[in-house]
């Protein structure tokens, strides 16, 4: 059969010249359909190291102007108070006080300059580096950790450690690599750039996505003791500057909860200054956050232009191959008048067409990787990260495989050849199927 087929293609080789040049332009255009589509999901399919299901924060907003002498103690007096009804609540299993958007997808960044020590370093030498920093207050019975259900380095639930009552600086498994060439960081020595303080490593933890479809970044958990709550800042704001996280019990129905919560908690939470807003899951700050930095725009409109890329190359690829297999209606008479089978002819024009393909899709293969070579692969999301990497000094991670270039590449070339092996399928099976149904004599009186 492959010898036929051989010189069936030589025999037109004409009609075949041009379709391999359409063939070889589509690969290029499919391949550069298909590469930003695998970067999106390869990114949005990292592994969060976070649950936010059944994670909520309390939202307070004001009742009055807190303008007296001793607003301010009345201020955090009332929120000592909120958090003491919260964390009693027989459907909460965890709760947590942080600082606002000190938690994955939130509005802003807490991003100080810390120096490692040159002693600790494995290359022996200081250096300092920006890390996203989320600032966490040790209250009676609080746990971040439990909370967002974050994990130590080997997959247990995180523990505050037993040292200076669980309080100091917890790093991400990436910044203790990064900083100190392996995860045995515990105890190592970091400080803010500006503080002289030195602090020790309390623990690591894996590493947490702190904002949706990008790299996670490197970061510092600092569990302050909650006397620091308000020393840079003034109390009377309080409820503004600090979050209450709960996270409830499993087989608790949100609804239900919420719904009490409101008629029931909330009267409790009405404070001289603040009083109870809203109860929010912690889930719905990604897709506020993503909309707010133009990330979800930056994705539909990716998922839109590759997409409408794809329907046309489905398109055009099975039309010429419908339109060519349509031509061929009377050599499909002759094959069957001289004794061929249905599926030997079926067979035939599928490994035809497959073979064509797969030629054009080689000779595509070099253009491709030298347009890898000299520019790279597609960043759909090019100005928000390239923005994130260079404030924090972001390497790219390459644990994940579109960082990886060979495999990215293979991975990506393996998707557009199958794609379009899979259409050209489709615009040869159809039309010959309908074809070798009929009677040879059919077919050669038509045509």
């Amino acid at each position: 059969m492959i010898k036929t087929i051989l010189h069936q293609i030589w025999n037109e080789r004409r009609q075949n010249g041009w379709l391999f040049l359409e063939l070889v332009a589509v690969s290029v255009f499919l391949w550069l359909a298909i590469d930003p589509l695998f970067i999106l999901y390869s990114n949005k399919y990292i592994p969060e190291g976070y649950n936010d299901d059944n994670l909520y924060y309390l939202e307070f907003e004001v009742k009055s102007v807190p303008d007296e002498e001793n607003a301010g103690e009345v201020c955090a007096n009332d929120f000592e108070q909120a958090v003491n009804i919260v964390r009693s609540l027989p459907e909460v299993e965890a709760y947590a006080v942080a600082s606002s958007n000190n938690y994955p997808n939130s509005m802003g960044s807490n991003c100080p300059k810390y120096v490692v020590d040159s002693t600790m370093n494995v290359k022996g030498e200081s250096h300092s580096m920006h890390v996203t920093t989320y600032d966490i207050y040790d209250f009676p019975g609080s746990d971040y950790f439990a909370a967002l259900q974050i994990k130590d380095i080997n997959g247990e639930p995180m523990k505050k450690s037993g040292l200076d009552g669980g309080k100091g600086l917890y790093v991400s498994q990436n910044f203790a690599q990064k900083a100190f060439g392996t995860t045995d960081a515990a105890g190592k020595k970091i400080k803010y750039e500006d503080e002289d303080e030195i602090y020790s490593v309390a623990g690591l933890f894996s590493t947490v996505q702190t904002t949706e479809y990008i790299e996670p970044m490197h970061l510092i958990m600092h569990i302050h003791d909650r006397s620091e709550i308000c020393e840079y800042m003034d109390k009377r704001y309080i409820f503004e500057n600090y979050k209450i996280f709960v996270r409830l019990k499993e087989g608790v129905a949100a609804d239900a909860f919420m719904k009490n919560f409101q008629a029931e908690i909330a009267p409790k939470l009405d404070f001289k200054y603040r009083c109870f807003f809203a109860l929010t899951a912690v889930g719905e700050s990604a897709a506020k956050s993503a909309n707010v930095f133009g990330i979800t725009n930056r994705y539909r409109m990716q998922m839109m232009l590759s997409g409408f890329a794809l329907f046309c190359a489905f398109l055009g690829i099975m039309s010429t191959y419908w339109v060519r297999v349509s031509d061929r209606r009377m050599a499909i008479g002759l094959y069957r008048s001289m004794g061929a089978t249905s599926r030997r002819v079926l067979w035939q024009f599928i490994v035809e067409g497959w073979l064509i393909v797969s030629v054009a899709f080689l000779i595509a293969l070099p253009l491709l990787m030298h347009k890898v070579y000299s520019m790279g692969f597609s960043d759909p999301l090019e100005k928000f990260t390239s923005m994130m990497w260079q404030e924090l000094m972001l390497a790219k991670n390459g644990d994940y495989l579109h960082n990886q270039p060979l495999t990215h590449f293979v991975i990506v070339s393996v998707l557009t050849y199958l794609f379009m092996l899979f259409v050209a399928g489709v615009g040869i099976l159809i039309p010959t199927r309908r074809i070798v149904s009929i009677q040879p004599s059919e077919a050669l009186r038509d045509e």
